[in-house]
């Protein structure tokens, strides 16, 4: 079962016990990096709730700014290609009204694939093991 997914997670394993068991002090430059990062999220975000129309996204620094971040840009620009037809075919009272059927798209996604699909893998089905869901 080691696919793209238990891999990550095996190495993001490997380097949290390797941190906790090198009692290591802070890394001055990580912590630097955090704080800026921290606070040019919160700029961005102060920023986009005085000015409308401001183009900058904080979650798209986040996103843009991790190291697996190259495979979140095709589904980022679907969502923003879907969301700028129906501004521009359907306005902006349309738009609210789909909000909520794409919000529950999402978390039936999320609620599928991680807890059904967790419950029917813990069964212990063959089948399960090998269908990977993706989240990204």
């Amino acid at each position: 079962m080691a696919g793209w997914g238990s891999g990550l997670a095996i190495q993001e394993y490997t380097a949290l016990t390797s941190y906790a068991s090198a009692h290591a002090m802070p890394d001055p430059q990580r912590v630097g990096a955090t704080v800026v990062g921290f606070l040019t999220v919160m700029l961005l975000s102060i920023v986009r709730m005085h000015l409308l129309r401001f183009p900058l996204h904080p979650l798209g620094f986040a996103m843009g700014t991790i190291t697996t971040g190259v495979a979140l840009w095709g589904p980022f620009f679907t969502v923003w290609a879907v969301k700028s037809l129906i501004l521009r075919i359907w306005g902006r009272s349309v738009y609210r009204t789909l909000v909520p059927a794409f919000l529950g798209l999402a978390i039936g996604h999320y609620f599928t694939a991680g807890v059904v699909w967790s419950l029917l893998g813990s069964i212990g089905e063959s089948f399960f093991g090998r269908y990977f869901v993706w989240f990204g």
